[in-house]
């Protein structure tokens, strides 16, 4: 039943997948990471479907019973899948072909060196297990399974040999393929997957198009990119705009498509700029070299470009006044809109004004930032009887305003009355010309009936040219970013050169101290970085014929990976004449007459299937029992630099060895230590904090700092140890065996604290809830406005005062009298009110507070602070970003915490 809950879920999942198309072809060669090109994965929690060495490994110990975790994509209309597996230890290998247009399917599943499997579904219920006779995959090699559907039957081919054929008379064409493996909890194994083709792929055509094919809003500058087909000595590149023209040309009739004719290079830069909102074609034939130079034709790919202007999202709406269930928000949220951007004549998707509201009646739109507007588009009051009551605004006065204090007329315009009819298009658009603004009023001068006091409309958009710095890469809040990263942006459409900022230090980035260069191009080499280290960043767009001749960009971020491997075990192999054998370079008893043996005695001499990450780790066998009662390997540096990007951290990952025979038995416990030698002969040894190391059974992070290894040079490094037992005073003890992978040097970067622990924790996810499991729910009061956050949605209040969220009698500092808080702030400026952030109070009289962070009335300095003491005061909060602000206490001192950065502390008490 497990294994039928299980499947069901992912059926789930392929339903609210987007369908690629096929023939398909991947054979994952590329770099390790994420699996991507189409696919999902399934995971357990714990075990994760990753590319490593270009396949995909899924590899671990299973934490939940027979969960899967693999792969999947949904397809569309082919009939053939074909892949090669490798199933290790415990592990097996499930492939399921689910059918369109009905709830048929096949699954096959077997064991490592069992035989094939199969469940062949024709309603989608459960047909039970049955064994294919004559299909036994083998044991520690790839198996290739091939299932072919012709007609009612499927053909299931194994490593070349047909062994059967099923009969489902409702399997139409293959609709989703999940590969994957599952087992009982606690089971640890590897399933390696390679080669995946679905349909009757062509082996030399070109694949995986950059940008992919269908991509919207490409830019206009794009370059091309694809992954060369085999044997291909050349590439001719088609792109045109006339489908029919890239799909059928030739180089003998080129048909004024053909881009670039026998180039090798797998990249092309179309001339000039492309056209805004235009969809092009291209296409890649691959040519074989000498004697037959065989072309084979490419499949067309498109792609279009990014429009001129975008709409704005997120914008908050406010009115003189509305009706009850018509409010003005319902004029920028869609809603009575149909895919066509037509209106209904439904009144609760439209705003009216309250018959008794003040005149003139208004309404006012606000941006999530300062965008250039280049026009509005207007759906006026659109209801069956408009034409007798004429609610729909007439003659209007617009105004703009940068800050919502300050603001400036448009001028004065007509809206066009609306055809009290369905499928209602817009019908008067108004060109702002470039007017740079936050804030837009409509103030109604009249309506069109000038009958009755109420005024509405239907929807309203507003449409503005990116002018900003957008899309970075590193995306905003990357981690493990390379050391060597280039900085890359989509620039703002006028700019003639691009003002780059780059510091550790945010407020150099913010104020302007920290400008490293002016750039002729969106994108920007940075050099020198340290790991573990958060930079922060920002671009301004300048163009001093332009007004205004600046646009600010906001502030991104993005932390550099903490570590760099020095040993990954990756590279070596059986060949022990060539000197590539794993123990001809980690040195073992045999050579240094320890109790060590590195390697296994039969090939493959490395572990392949308890690893850590990659593909291989290293494993030690120790045996204490005999003198000299320590074991241990050795590995020459040859005088390497471990403290190269500001590493002062060693990480070695290993774990012990389970017993699963009766050859394999348990390990004794022992310690376990690493000693470094420098080039001058200084050695330092440190021990495993767990004397009985060698007997934890997961992959342990053993994080050394380098401070730790006292007197030893370790920007000159000779040698290094990995040792079982006490190599100082070695005394007698047991046996058994570890693994080792992937040893690095690093600097341990900023550690996510994660939720255990807290008293309360509100994410904000379209509600005030408390997720931290104590049950400290929040009531929004006043009705804040959801809206997208720093991570998911956030809370917008209005600055009133009227608007907030009551979390009742919590005190999260009772049970210890400290306290720690964070959060996300994203402010709009002074406002004349106190702006409160958070904090504990009765009542909202002063004597009341506990304590509360706050923005100050004046400066927006914010503040940790309660009546009758000093304030703890840092610095204002920027305008328009998300600035994460935290405060702590330990019964004695308060510290106020600043984009992560201590910005003051002093001694502070709790209010009563």
């Amino acid at each position: 039943m497990n294994k039928i809950r299980g499947f069901t879920v992912l059926v789930c999942l392929f339903l609210a997948a987007n369908v690629w198309g096929a023939p398909f072809k991947d054979d994952f060669n590329r770099p390790d990471g994420l699996v991507g090109n189409g696919w999902a994965t399934q995971t357990d929690g714990t075990i994760e479907s990753l590319i490593v060495d270009q396949e995909v490994l899924i590899a671990g110990t299973q934490a939940t019973d027979w969960v899967r975790c693999g792969i999947s994509r949904p397809v569309s209309g082919e009939n053939k899948l074909s892949f090669d597996f490798l199933a290790n230890d415990s592990f097996n290998m499930h492939v399921n072909i689910a059918s369109a247009e009905s709830n048929a399917y096949l699954e096959i599943y077997c064991w490592p060196g069992g035989p094939l499997t199969h469940a062949n579904s024709v309603d989608g219920s459960w047909p039970g297990w049955v064994e294919i006779t004559g299909a036994a995959t083998v044991a520690g090699e790839y198996n290739n399974v091939i299932l072919e559907q012709n007609g009612t039957e499927i053909t299931v081919t194994l490593n070349g040999t047909v062994v059967g054929t099923l009969t489902n008379a409702n399997f139409v064409s293959i609709e989703s393929v999940l590969i994957s493996s599952d087992a009982a909890a606690g089971t640890t194994g590897s399933l390696h997957i390679d080669n995946v083709q679905i349909g009757d792929v062509v082996v030399g055509i070109a694949g995986d198009p950059t940008p992919a094919n269908g991509a919207t809003d490409v830019p206009r500058d794009v370059l091309l990119g694809w992954a060369a087909g085999e044997s291909a000595a050349t590439h001719d590149v088609y792109f045109g705009t006339v489908l029919a023209d890239v799909e059928e040309a030739t180089r003998a009739n080129p048909m004024g498509v053909l881009a670039s004719q026998g180039q090798t290079g797998t990249t092309f830069d179309p001339a000039g700029l492309l056209d805004y909102e235009q969809t092009y074609y291209w296409r890649i034939d691959e040519v074989n070299g000498a004697p037959d130079f065989t072309v084979f034709t490419g499949i067309v790919w498109s792609f279009t470009v990014e429009p001129y202007v975008y709409p704005i999202r997120n914008v908050l709406a406010t009115a003189s006044s509305a009706e009850a269930g018509a409010g003005p928000e319902n004029t920028i949220n869609g809603s009575g809109l149909d895919a066509a951007d037509q209106h209904s004549i439904e009144s609760e998707g439209m705003w009216l004004s309250d018959t008794n509201g003040p005149e003139p009646a208004w309404i006012q739109y606000e941006f999530p930032e300062v965008y250039k507007l280049q026009e509005m588009w207007v759906w006026n009051y659109n209801v069956q009887f408009e034409p007798i009551l004429g609610f729909g605004f007439k003659d209007v006065t617009i105004e703009y305003s940068l800050d919502g204090a300050e603001w400036a007329v448009l001028g004065d315009y007509e809206f066009a009355r609306a055809t009290a009819t369905s499928g209602y298009a817009h019908n008067t658009t108004i060109g702002f010309d470039g007017v740079a603004a936050r804030y837009i009023r409509l103030t109604a001068l009249n309506n069109w009936g000038a009958r009755m006091p109420q005024f509405g409309l239907s929807e309203v958009r507003f449409l503005y040219k990116p002018v900003v710095a957008r899309q970075p890469a590193p995306t905003n809040g990357q981690s493990g970013v390379d050391l060597d990263v280039i900085l890359d942006w989509r620039d703002g459409r006028e700019a003639a050169s691009h003002d780059v900022y780059f510091s550790a230090d945010r407020a150099a980035v913010e104020s302007g101290a920290a400008l490293v260069a002016t750039a002729s191009e969106s994108r920007h080499a940075v050099g020198g970085l340290e790991l573990g280290q958060i930079y922060y960043w920002k671009v301004d767009e300048v163009n001093e014929a332009a007004d205004p001749s600046l646009w600010a960009g906001p502030i991104w971020s993005f932390s550099t990976k903490e570590h760099v491997t020095i040993e990954d075990f990756e590279g070596y192999d059986d060949d022990m004449d060539a000197g590539t054998a794993i123990f001809q370079t980690w040195i073992d008893g045999w050579e240094n007459n320890t109790g060590s043996t590195v390697g296994y005695l039969e090939t493959p001499f490395a572990e392949r299937r308890i690893v850590f990450a990659g593909s291989q780790a290293m494993p030690l066998e120790y045996d204490n029992t005999i003198a000299p009662y320590y074991a241990e390997t050795s590995r020459d540096f040859g005088g390497a630099d471990w403290t190269v990007h500001g590493a002062d951290t060693l990480v070695v990952h290993f774990r012990g060895n389970a017993a699963t025979t009766d050859e394999t038995p348990g390990n004794d416990p022992a310690p376990l230590y690493v000693a470094v030698e420098d080039r001058a002969g200084r050695t330092a040894v440190v021990t495993h904090p767990d004397p009985e190391a060698t007997v934890l059974m997961e992959w342990q992070t053993w994080e050394i700092p380098f401070s730790t290894l006292d007197g030893v040079a370790m920007n000159n490094v000779a040698v290094m140890y990995i040792g079982v037992g006490n190599r100082s005073n070695p005394v007698a003890g047991g046996s058994g065996r570890i693994y080792v992978d992937e040893i690095g040097v690093g600097r341990p970067g900023v550690v996510d604290p994660g939720t255990s622990g807290l008293v309360a924790y509100y994410p904000l996810e379209d509600n005030v809830e408390d997720s931290s499991g104590n049950g400290h729910h929040g009531t929004a009061v006043g009705d804040p406005v959801y809206v997208p956050g720093q991570v998911g949605s956030g809370l917008h209040f209005d600055g009133t005062g009227a608007q907030y969220v009551d979390l009742g009698t919590l005190n999260p500092s009772a049970a210890t009298g400290q306290l720690s808080v964070s959060l996300w702030a994203n402010w709009d400026g002074l406002s004349g009110q106190y702006q409160g952030l958070i904090g504990k109070r009765d009542t909202w009289a002063a004597a009341d507070m506990m304590w509360q962070i706050e923005a100050n009335i004046d400066t927006g300095i914010v503040r940790l602070q309660r009546e009758g003491i000093a304030d703890i005061p840092t610095a204002a909060l920027p305008v328009g970003e998300w600035y994460h602000v935290a405060m702590t206490f330990d019964g004695a001192i308060g510290k106020v915490y600043m984009a992560g950065q201590l910005g003051a502390e002093a001694a502070f008490s709790f209010g009563s």
